[in-house]
């Protein structure tokens, strides 16, 4: 077989090719591990904040686990559609929804 490439043969531009690929692939493994760890932390911490969020609207409104008057029954949902909201992208983020 001629050698060309600069006097590679086809096979070692191929082997080449390979080991590039493989240090590439090595490299975004480890890129895309430490985006699903950091995807982690995130996803905790908003947990913390709509665990907190939730508690502050809890006390509020409630009172012995019933909202305090049915009138503040719409401002109580009002204020909590964002936990909610964050609780389902909770859930969608590890797979559960």
């Amino acid at each position: 077989m001629p050698l060309d490439n600069g006097g590679f043969s086809e096979i070692g531009s191929r082997m080449l090719d390979d080991d590039n690929n493989r240090k590439r692939l090595a490299a975004w493994k480890q890129e895309n591990q430490q985006l699903k760890e950091c995807i982690k932390e995130l996803v905790e911490a908003l947990e913390d904040l709509a665990n907190e969020c939730e508690e502050w609207v809890d006390a509020k409104y409630k009172e012995h686990g019933e909202v305090y008057h049915p009138a503040l029954q719409r401002r109580y949902d009002r204020d909590v559609e964002p936990v909610l909201k964050t609780r389902q992208l909770i859930a969608k983020a590890r797979g559960e929804g």
